[in-house]
C-alpha cells in the first residue's frame, strides 16, 4: 500500500486461508483509504494451491503488466515504479530484478550473475538450469504475455515458477531488461515444504517436479530451440535429485534408477552440469551419497 507507483491495482488471492488474513487485509485498507478503490480480493471455493492462485490472480488483473508477491515476501516501496517505468523506457516486456534472502532478521542482496542476458534463447537455457530457480516475483510482464493460448499453466508446486516462466519467454515477441537492483525480498522458511527432508516431503515435490515437467518437456521438445536438449537434461536431473536422500532405501534406489534412465549415461562427463552436482549424481549411483548425510548429520 506504501507502493510509490500510484496508478495499480492490488488483487489478493484468498485460496481458503485456515487463519484471519482477510480480516488482517481488511484492516490495513481501513489505514490506505485511498488504496481502498484499486483492491480486488479473490476467493477460492477450495484450496487450490499456488499455481490455481496466481492464474486467479492474473486472470481478474486488469494492468498493462502483472508482478506477483508471495504471501510471505516483501518489497521495497519502490519497486513496481521502477520496474514498471524501466518496462516503458525500454518496451520491454520482462523486467527482472534482484533481490534480497532473509529469515526475517537479516537480509542478504542475491545479485544475479548473467544480467547480461537480454535474448529469449539464452535466458531460456539459463532458467532451466538445474542450479537455478526463476521467481516470478522478481519480474514484471506485460499482461498480454500471459494470454498467448499455448501457454499450459501449471497444476503443481516445485518449479512452478520455472514451468510458466520458459513459456512466457518464449512466446513473448517483445524485448527482456535488467534492473540492476535489489528490491524483492525473499524470505526463506525453514519449516516450509521446499526445505523439508521427510520421506512425505520429499516424494511430493518429486511428484510435483515429474508433473510439471509433462507440461515443460514436451514444450521443449517441439520449441526447436537449440538449448533444448540441455534444458531437458537439467530438468530430468532436478527431478532424479529429489530422490537422493531416499536412495538407501531399495525401493528408492530403484525409483532414482528408472526415474528418466535415458540420462543415466549422460550425467558425469557433462561439462555444463556443476561438478557438485554431478558429483552427487556418481555417489547416488554408487549408494554412497545417503550415507555421507548421515555421517555428516551424526557429526553435527
Amino acid at each position: 500500500m506504501k507502493q510509490t507507483l500510484q496508478n495499480m491495482e492490488f488483487i489478493f488471492v484468498d485460496d481458503c486461508s485456515p487463519d484471519e488474513s482477510i480480516e488482517a487485509l481488511k484492516q490495513v485498507i481501513q489505514r490506505y483509504p485511498n488504496r481502498a478503490h484499486q483492491v480486488k480480493i479473490v476467493r477460492h471455493d477450495r484450496n487450490q494451491g499456488l499455481p490455481f492462485a496466481r492464474r486467479s490472480g492474473i486472470k481478474a488483473a486488469e494492468g498493462e503488466y502483472v508482478a506477483h508477491c508471495d504471501s510471505d515476501d516483501w518489497v521495497d516501496t519502490g519497486i513496481y515504479q521502477k520496474l514498471y517505468d524501466k518496462a516503458k523506457s525500454s518496451n520491454a516486456d520482462f523486467v527482472f530484478c534482484d533481490f534480497f534472502s532473509s529469515d526475517g532478521n537479516t537480509s542478504v542482496a542475491r545479485i544475479q550473475n548473467r544480467r547480461d542476458i537480454l535474448d529469449k534463447e539464452s535466458l531460456i537455457k539459463h532458467f532451466a538450469d538445474v542450479s537455478f530457480h526463476p521467481s516470478l516475483c522478481r519480474v514484471v510482464v506485460k499482461r498480454s504475455v500471459y494470454e498467448d493460448p499455448r501457454i499450459i499453466f501449471p497444476a503443481n508446486s516445485m518449479i512452478e515458477d520455472k514451468t510458466l516462466l520458459l513459456q512466457l519467454l518464449y512466446y513473448s515477441e517483445g524485448d527482456i531488461a535488467w534492473l540492476h537492483e535489489p528490491l524483492y525480498y525473499v524470505f526463506f522458511n525453514p519449516n516450509s515444504i521446499t526445505r523439508s527432508n521427510d520421506e512425505e516431503s520429499i516424494l511430493k515435490k518429486y511428484n510435483d517436479i515429474i508433473q510439471n515437467n509433462k507440461i515443460l518437456i514436451p514444450f521443449l521438445e517441439s520449441s526447436g530451440l537449440s538449448v533444448a536438449e540441455s534444458a531437458i537434461l537439467n530438468l530430468k536431473l532436478y527431478a532424479k535429485n529429489q530422490l537422493a536422500r531416499l536412495t538407501g532405501q531399495g525401493k528408492y534406489y530403484r525409483l532414482w534408477r528408472e526415474t528418466f534412465p535415458e540420462i543415466n549415461g549422460k550425467i558425469l562427463l557433462n561439462s555444463t552440469i556443476p561438478s557438485n552436482k554431478r558429483l552427487r549424481y556418481f555417489l547416488t549411483w554408487v549408494h554412497l551419497f545417503p550415507v555421507l548425510i548421515k555421517i555428516k548429520d551424526a557429526v553435527k
